[in-house]
Order: C-alpha cells, then sequence, then structure tokens
C-alpha cells in the first residue's frame, strides 16, 4: 500500500548539481507559506554542503525562486 502524499502551494527541491536524482527524487517537502519553504531551504543547504542548488516553486502562480548553481529555469503546465 503507497502512503498519499499531499503537497501544499510551494514545494521545494533540492539537489547537486552534477548528481540530480532527477525528476520526484529532489523533492525535499511542501509548504503552506514562502516564508516557511524558505527556511527549509536554508536548513537544507546548511546542513547538507554538498547540495548546490534548491528551487521553490510556488504551485498557484508558476513562480519559480531558485538558488545556487544549476538553478535552470523550469517550463510549468498552465491552463
Amino acid at each position: 500500500m503507497s502512503e498519499e502524499v499531499k503537497v501544499k502551494r510551494f514545494v521545494l527541491m533540492v539537489g547537486h548539481t552534477y548528481y540530480a536524482s532527477g525528476g520526484f527524487n529532489d523533492y525535499h517537502g511542501s509548504f503552506n507559506t514562502k516564508e516557511e519553504a524558505e527556511l527549509a531551504q536554508k536548513k537544507w543547504l546548511e546542513e547538507n554542503y554538498t547540495l548546490t542548488w534548491s528551487h521553490i516553486v510556488d504551485l498557484e502562480t508558476s513562480m519559480l525562486y531558485g538558488q545556487g548553481e544549476g538553478c535552470n529555469p523550469m517550463r510549468f503546465f498552465r491552463s
């Protein structure tokens, strides 16, 4: 039986520039506010010094907030 994942508005993706897991394997949580996501982003990058990039995505507006090496623009599906 698989566990249900409920994704909140702001999604945090974190990884390595040269060793990205790809896709959902770079997912490191979702949050109700951008501020919560930014705190988690800061913590992940400080505690895991080998991680070199991160994205916060606002699922309501399709805005991408990136940090670090390898933060290339992502394409979003819009209705």
